[in-house]
């Protein structure tokens, strides 16, 4: 049984941010994740990105880890490979992703709100597979909007997922400061840019995971509420389809609610209805990896 109602909520926002008619459908049922690996090797233990590429998974650690992508087997989650990326840092990478040339990875975590110095590092795919010395060019941004660096939650200038999509780049906000989603795109090509707001979701807690079906321009995201009080997380993920392409939140978006306490902070696509995730050590359980379906 779903609840499905037509959300309108509003109709122009500033700096070019538009948000249009969404029909969203919340279903009632809780989606059961399936185990893959419950335990991943504890050099995984902040798996902040996920992305499946190659006939395998690539993952990323949470900020103050070192600077490699790490892959990991479909089957079990063991790491197969590592590539390190030098000449770059991990003050807060937060999430990665691709397209049929590069792997981007996000270097913009900004949980409190200071920082000046959030960037996309851009990598080749060529180089990776061949065993190449690596170039490492680099997007860097700001948001014109945040005039102000509060120090704490109190904000909405954080991100922990973007994804590739056509001739851009697509960061979804992780909204502290009122659990909604913000769009901003970016060229794919190294500079530095001011970010571009393009729309705004009330997804009703904050966003860790995006991903893409790139054969039916479906947009799923993932994240999770947390209850202070209880000290549980509840992991959802969204649905986007339907959608105008400057637009991702027009269109049909339907939530599904995970049977699961996890803080789950990253999402690949696998095939149609199907996703991998994975969820970060923290006192819920160690860093894991899940497969899930959704209608």
């Amino acid at each position: 049984m779903r609840l499905l109602f037509a959300l309108l909520l509003f109709t122009f926002l500033g700096y070019s941010c538009t948000v249009t008619k969404s029909f969203v459908e919340v279903s009632d049922e809780m989606i059961s994740p399936q185990e893959i690996q419950p335990k991943l090797s504890k050099v995984l233990k902040e798996t902040s990105g996920l992305i499946s590429w190659d006939g395998a998974l690539w993952t990323i650690n949470d900020g103050g880890s070192t600077t490699t992508i790490y892959k990991l087997s479909k089957a079990d989650g063991t790491i197969q490979d590592s590539v390190n990326l030098i000449g770059v840092t991990n003050q807060d990478w937060e999430s990665i992703t691709h397209d049929e040339e590069f792997i981007y990875i996000g270097e913009f975590g900004n949980n409190i709100g200071l920082r000046t110095n959030l960037a996309i590092y851009k990598i080749s795919k060529l180089q990776i597979t061949n065993k190449q010395p690596l170039q490492i060019d680099s997007i860097e941004f700001h948001y014109p909007e945040q005039d102000s660096f509060p120090g704490n939650y109190d904000h909405n200038f954080d991100a922990e997922a973007f994804l590739s999509f056509g001739d851009s780049l697509y960061i979804f906000t992780k909204n502290w400061l009122n659990n909604q989603c913000i769009i901003y795109t970016l060229p794919k090509t190294p500079g530095i840019y001011s970010a571009n707001k393009k729309a705004i979701f009330d997804t009703q807690g904050v966003i860790t995971g995006a991903t893409v079906n790139p054969k039916e321009d479906v947009v799923t995201l993932v994240g999770y509420n947390f209850n202070k009080a209880t000290r549980a997380f509840a992991p959802f993920a969204w649905t986007f389809s339907n959608f105008k392409r400057d637009n991702i939140f027009s269109g049909s978006a339907h939530r599904y609610n995970f049977e699961s306490t996890r803080q789950v902070e990253a999402i690949a696509w696998s095939k149609k209805g199907e996703y991998w995730i994975t969820a970060e050590k923290t006192f819920a359980g160690p860093a894991s990896l899940y497969k899930i379906k959704l209608n």
